[in-house]
């Protein structure tokens, strides 16, 4: 019985009011710039320094008013790539 009544509520679909979905929207509209600026460090990099983007790896964090940022990106590099950007 409890198995049935459990199953019940899992199924139901749950209905947000108009606000969280306008939040959500929101939510996922900052998301998407971030990612977006993410993608541009990343592929500004990689071009500046001649790597492969999968050798660029750009972390972000959230600022104190909950926007996300980029903090810091680590780059790998080939022992030939090292030498070609020292000479």
């Amino acid at each position: 019985m409890l198995a049935a009544q459990h199953e019940a509520q899992q199924s139901r679909e749950v209905v947000l009011p108009d606000a969280a979905d306008d939040l959500l929207d929101r939510i996922g509209s900052e998301m998407a710039a971030s990612e977006r600026t993410a993608a541009q460090v990343r592929a500004g990099l990689s071009a500046r320094l001649g790597v492969p983007p999968e050798a660029v790896d750009v972390a972000t964090d959230v600022d104190d008013e909950g926007r996300m940022r980029v903090s810091y990106a680590v780059i790998l590099l080939s022992v030939d790539e090292i030498a070609r950007l020292i000479r």
